[in-house]
């Protein structure tokens, strides 16, 4: 079994993701048992997930004026700050050998050798004294599962709140902010920390046990041009969302979630989810199947097709929404 452990970063985030996509890509061509861990850093950017308002997560003015390169990644969850004080890690796996439990405790491990005492909370997130230091999202391609995830060493915490705190004048109506809680360095916990020592723990916990280790693994490099001209194109970007429209919004046990929607001749003629859960997928597909439906047929009972929508999270996703709808027009 092969552990390939790369530390490289590009120019720009869009081709940092394209990099990490290319990545899932060439693991899936592989022989089953190979695994990547792959350590990234983006400068100055803010990287949103796949189903968030750009608008109402980052003060758009404000990384106009700074230069500031906004991203969005494919997986869900919250809008994050990057900056040259973080460090970001991708562990890529074929789906029969993910364990989500393996990898939080090797990132806990590696951080516990550098002297800070970690724990891992809530859904995504890594604490230490207290502060998150951490957040997590994670994705399924074909066969491949990829888990990633930020680690703050000395980020600029001033101009990160800057980023993500939005201009309230343009907030139209109830929103998810993603700007939650405290969070903190590991330099501020244990001053001296720097980067590169953070990498070299990261590379030395996940190393244990698993096979011979290499520092070089091909990609397509079309594919990295093509992904990479997609991950910087606006339409991916800023997706389909206006800023103004009407919405719903509430918070269920796998994330929060806004439901905007405009209505013709009463049925939806739009509808847009912004949602920081860590199911993507899930949510696009209530996106999809929402778009030209009749308000009639959405209050009245069982959706037409629901045979097609399948059990587990799936489910649960879709029904909460709906639900969240149908009490948004009963009440008008």
């Amino acid at each position: 079994m092969d552990m390939y452990m790369i530390d490289r970063s590009w120019g720009l985030a869009a081709e940092n993701l394209a990099y990490e996509y290319c990545l899932m890509n060439e693991l899936a061509l592989r022989r089953p048992g190979e695994k990547i861990l792959y350590l990234w850093q983006n400068k100055d950017t803010v990287v949103i997930g796949r189903n968030q308002n750009p608008y109402k997560e980052c003060n758009m003015s404000f990384l106009k004026e700074n230069g500031i390169e906004l991203a969005r990644r494919m997986t869900g969850g919250g809008a994050v700050y990057h900056d040259l004080g973080n460090v970001n890690y991708s562990f890529l796996c074929r789906k029969e050998a993910y364990d989500r439990e393996m990898i939080f405790t090797s990132v806990v491990e590696a951080l516990d050798s550098l002297g800070v005492r970690c724990q891992v909370s809530g859904r995504n997130d890594i604490l230490a004294e207290g502060l998150k230091i951490s957040g997590n999202a994670f994705y399924q391609n074909r066969d491949v599962v990829l888990h990633h995830g930020t680690i703050m060493v000395h980020v600029d915490i001033g101009r990160m709140k800057a980023c993500l705190t939005p201009s309230k004048a343009k907030l139209y109506s109830k929103g998810i902010r993603s700007v939650e809680g405290r969070v903190g360095n590991l330099a501020d916990i244990r001053g001296g920390l720097d980067v590169d020592q953070v990498k070299r723990a990261f590379f030395s916990a996940f190393a244990q046990g698993r096979g011979t280790m290499r520092d070089e693994i091909s990609i397509d490099e079309g594919l990295f041009r093509k992904m990479a001209r997609k991950f910087s194109s606006e339409d991916w970007i800023y997706g389909n969302y206006p800023e103004n429209y009407e919405t719903v919004s509430g918070s269920f046990e796998w994330g929060n979630v806004v439901l905007g929607f405009s209505l013709k001749d009463d049925h939806i003629e739009q509808c847009y989810v912004e949602s920081d859960s860590l199911y993507p997928d899930e949510v696009e597909v209530f996106e999809e199947r929402m778009r030209g439906r009749g308000l009639e047929t959405l209050l009245e009972g069982p959706e037409p097709g629901r045979e097609e929508i399948g059990g587990g999270m799936r489910k649960k996703i879709f029904d909460d929404m709906l639900c969240l709808l149908r009490k948004h027009w009963i009440r008008r």
